[in-house]
């Protein structure tokens, strides 16, 4: 449990506080809970070993801006629900879609400021979108586009 006055417990409480407009369908909330090691198969070309963290105690905010011209997108925190990290990216639960090569601010729980480009997005349902993205460079953040 964390400490009330320690500085994780002030960012959970901002993220848990953060607007979330994902809606899940009923049967995906029924396996939503889930934690540890992913299996692998041989067909997967991930470079880093994923681990799940999903459910209503794991989640991220992710500062939404404009990185792509033709998409408009305004500048806003949201809270994510997170599925699963690596080294290397994260996946997580979103309420709109978000498109490839969009970089956004991702901050984990403990405090953990990452950038994310996202990779790909699937629809699951009405406002339930599920999204893999990379940790890139602040300089890869603000190239190619991007506006601050």
């Amino acid at each position: 449990m964390l400490d009330r006055c320690s500085p994780e417990q002030a960012i959970a409480d901002w993220i848990y506080g953060l607007p979330n407009h994902v809606r899940f369908p009923a049967n995906l909330r029924a396996n939503f809970e889930r934690t540890g090691p992913t299996t692998t198969v041989a067909e997967d070309v991930r470079s880093s070993v994923r681990v799940h963290c999903s459910g209503n105690s794991h989640r991220a905010a992710l500062g939404l801006r404009q990185t792509l011209p033709a998409f408009p997108r305004d500048t806003a925190w949201q809270s994510v629900f997170t599925t699963n990290i690596s080294k290397s990216g994260c996946g997580f639960f979103h309420g709109e879609i978000l498109y490839p090569s969009e970089r956004f601010d991702l901050i984990l729980l403990t405090g953990i400021q990452r950038w994310i480009e996202v990779v790909w997005c699937r629809r699951i349902d009405t406002n339930c979108f599920v999204v893999g993205s990379r940790f890139c460079n602040p300089s890869d953040a603000v190239g190619k586009g991007t506006e601050k």
